[in-house]
């Protein structure tokens, strides 16, 4: 089966309701892909409890995925740096001609995010940033385009905006071939036991 879109997740982990996922389905068949970078994560200060549940969701998706017959690949590297020529290359050898992703807040995320979204572009490989995942995902500025000064004028735009905007919930892919055994060894070698923290 040809596929040419590349799912990218981070930290929206989930197949259900997750709009990268549910868009680039919509689009074709799909290939998921999860990156491991423990020296970033660590210079960022997240628990080894917190990484052993991220591995351990990220092992629990792509049993999921390959039930569904999706493939679904692991990565590593060190540094977020390092994401867009692993991705990139990841991309050119899978014949990969559009990227999905869900939009992340924190700035080195960011600037992972637009440098990775440069660079395959360079190749000619869309990319899909859907809007971050809040309960209202654009910016709530006042008429003028700037922060409100008052809470009572935010709060009445938000719930305003919240009123008025198209929510629903979004359905995981579907099935797309039979049942394939997804590799977990990057996975598996990883030592970061969450229960043990509890």
């Amino acid at each position: 089966m040809n596929t040419e879109n590349l799912v990218w997740l981070r930290n929206d982990l989930r197949l259900f309701d997750n709009p990268a996922v549910f868009k680039a389905s919509q689009s074709g068949p799909i290939k998921l892909v999860f990156i491991i970078t423990i020296k970033q994560w660590k210079k960022h200060h997240v628990s080894d409890a917190s990484i052993g549940l991220r591995l351990d969701i990220i092992k629990e998706i792509a049993t999921k995925c390959g039930n569904l017959g999706i493939e679904f690949e692991v990565l590593e590297c060190d540094w977020f740096e390092q994401i867009p020529e692993l991705l990139l290359d990841f991309c050119l050898k899978n014949k990969i001609k559009q990227l999905w992703f869900n939009k992340e807040t924190p700035i080195d995320e960011n600037l992972r995010d637009e440098k990775v979204t440069d660079l395959l572009h360079q190749s000619n490989i869309k990319v899909n940033a859907e809007p971050y995942d809040l309960v209202v995902s654009q910016p709530v500025f006042n008429l003028s385009d700037a922060p409100f000064k008052v809470f009572t004028a935010y709060y009445n735009k938000w719930l305003n905006m919240l009123q008025n905007q198209h929510n629903e919930v979004l359905a995981e892919p579907q099935k797309q071939a039979d049942q394939i055994l997804n590799d977990l060894t990057l996975l598996e070698k990883q030592n970061f036991e969450y229960r043990k923290d509890l």
